[in-house]
């Protein structure tokens, strides 16, 4: 499945050059040092591998129902 590279989002913690720090809220970029993992620049390149994709809605959970078919009346 290939991605729209416009329905992504230019953000640090999806860029090539960024490794994931221990805090969460910021990324180690190779260009520019400490950075918000929310921030972005000129030299972003996307990194596939560091992007999730949101998980699956789990299925409902159905009840077993019994129907009478008998019409004895």
């Amino acid at each position: 499945m290939k991605i729209d590279r416009s329905e992504l989002e230019n953000v640090c913690a999806f860029c090539e050059h960024a490794e994931p720090l221990i805090d969460k809220s910021c990324v180690l970029c190779d260009r520019r040092g400490v950075v918000p993992s929310t921030g972005h620049c000129g030299k972003f390149v996307y990194d596939a591998l560091k992007h999730s994709p949101p998980r699956n809605v789990p299925a409902p959970v159905l009840e077993y129902v019994e129907i009478n078919t008998d019409e004895d009346s």
